[in-house]
């Protein structure tokens, strides 16, 4: 063998071992967290909620007839204090139709009808005729029909009452028919101002019942009790002849039958 051996053998080089080193300065990606399957959390709870509840109702379906009685002795025993009540009950139900009113003649242009003829009549026109909310007044002086204490109509209110009887000959309205009195004591005659008040209020009630009214006619008696009512203004004298009166009231709404 020469000393030549080998010139023409290739010499293979081994690669250098690749470098360990970090990378400093390299960025680093973050992914988001995942939230499509949160869901399912609340999914399981509702789950679970009916599954207590179907439960739950399985468990009452089978009531044990001793266990329920001796649970219901318990709270009995315990529950002792709470007295039973009774409440009574009518065996029959009444229920009572309501009675809805009738609007009769108009108040307005009855008051309107009523001035006119009023206004041409001897006796008549000292009355005084007064609008107030849903009536129609008209206010007779008892000097005009009645003696001093008594309460039949003299001869000269026979012709007022008369006039009046015409005009409420047609008319359909509920009426009622109040007397006054002044707080001068009434008398030996009568016990009282309302006793007087009122024996007057139904003599002329009987007079336009007789006369011309068809329809049923209220009287009452309301003595001096409604004498503080007149204007304090007016004169002692002309206060006392204003609340010794009758009132014939008119409802704007239709009498019974």
């Amino acid at each position: 063998m020469s000393d030549d051996q080998g010139e023409d053998d290739e010499v293979v080089e081994e690669p250098a071992a690749a470098s360990s080193a970090p990378l400093f300065g390299r960025a680093v990606a973050t992914r988001a967290p995942d939230n499509s399957q949160a869901w399912m959390v609340t999914f399981a709870d509702l789950v679970a909620l009916l599954l207590t509840f179907f439960v739950l109702l399985f468990a009452m379906s089978r009531v044990e007839t001793r266990d329920w009685q001796n649970l219901a002795d318990a709270l009995s025993q315990s529950l002792n204090q709470i007295s039973e009540s009774r409440i009574a009950v009518p065996d029959v139900d009444l229920d009572l139709k309501r009675v809805q009113p009738v609007p009769g003649a108009n108040l307005d242009y009855l008051s309107s009808v009523l001035r006119d003829q009023m206004a041409g009549h001897a006796v008549l026109s000292r009355a005084v005729l007064q609008r107030r909310d849903e009536l129609l007044i008209i206010s007779l002086p008892a000097s005009l029909l009645f003696a001093p204490g008594a309460v039949e109509p003299a001869a000269r209110a026979e012709d007022a009452l008369f006039a009046i009887c015409g005009i409420l000959r047609n008319l359909e309205n509920r009426i009622e028919i109040a007397g006054h009195a002044d707080p001068t004591p009434a008398g030996a005659r009568w016990p009282s101002n309302w006793n007087l008040s009122l024996g007057r209020a139904l003599s002329v009630a009987a007079r336009l019942q007789g006369n011309c009214y068809r329809k049923d006619v209220v009287a009452l008696g309301f003595g001096d009790a409604r004498f503080a009512e007149l204007p304090q203004g007016l004169p002692a004298a002309q206060r006392r002849a204003l609340a010794r009166r009758v009132d014939i009231v008119i409802h704007e709404t239709k009498a019974r039958k």
